[in-house]
């Protein structure tokens, strides 16, 4: 099955974003005099196509309409090695350096996210099957 244009669309977008934010965090934590004031819109645009993605996954899995499979362990595992880096910069620098709250903000919008996908995925694999045990029930019963 294709994936919709609406749904490439939105996966290329925070593909990108993505690419743009983890740089910028990075830049933003050694050059926080040039790209302070950014931090805040960049953090709130980010998070909200995030959660804006993970929502549409989302609903499209409870409503059977979810097809693709894209984990999000890697968006965790880059955000978790950057902020990893960062914090050590900053331990092994004597706090010369700081990352920027609202991009730890959103470190934790991702690790958040995830959770709440992989827990809605399991809950999804168990209410299908019991779907699917409740209609054999269903059918033998017919069948009796």
């Amino acid at each position: 099955m294709a994936m919709p244009a609406g749904d490439r669309m939105l996966r290329v977008l925070l593909n990108t974003w993505t690419l743009l934010v983890l740089p910028f965090t990075v830049a933003n934590f050694f050059m926080p005099e040039l790209l302070e004031h950014l931090a805040v819109p960049v953090a709130v645009l980010y998070t909200g196509l995030l959660a804006l993605y993970v929502g549409t996954k989302e609903f499209e899995r409870w409503y059977d309409m979810h097809r693709g499979r894209h984990p999000g362990e890697w968006f965790v595992i880059l955000w978790t090695v950057v902020m990893i880096f960062l914090f050590g910069v900053s331990i092994a620098m004597h706090g010369k350096y700081h990352v920027h709250s609202d991009l730890v903000a959103v470190y934790v919008a991702v690790i958040t996210l995830y959770v709440f996908t992989h827990q809605s995925k399991q809950l999804h694999q168990k209410k299908k099957a019991l779907d699917l045990q409740q209609a054999a029930i269903e059918a033998a019963q017919r069948s009796v």
